[in-house]
């Protein structure tokens, strides 16, 4: 897990192919970031996803780091 991108309302990482995009445990991006985000000091590591990648699928992914941030972008996902 790469961190490309972070503010107080988003974080931004480059997943690579097999690594899981949502859920909990050890190999899941949320578990990891929050744990790389810890380790940097940070007291905020709660970490929403708002969109997913498969398994198989390299790219960037960007989680949402509150709630109101999370409702928001998964708002602005909905095709009209």
């Amino acid at each position: 897990m790469k961190l490309i991108y972070k503010d107080d309302l988003i974080a931004v990482c480059e997943k690579c192919a097999g690594e899981l995009s949502e859920g909990e445990g050890n190999a899941c991006l949320p578990t990891l970031l929050s744990q790389a985000l810890r380790e940097n000091g940070e007291r905020n590591t709660k970490i929403f996803p708002v969109h997913r990648l498969d398994k198989e699928t390299a790219g960037l992914i960007v989680y949402a780091r509150t709630a109101e941030a999370a409702a928001s972008l998964s708002e602005s996902n909905i095709s009209r």
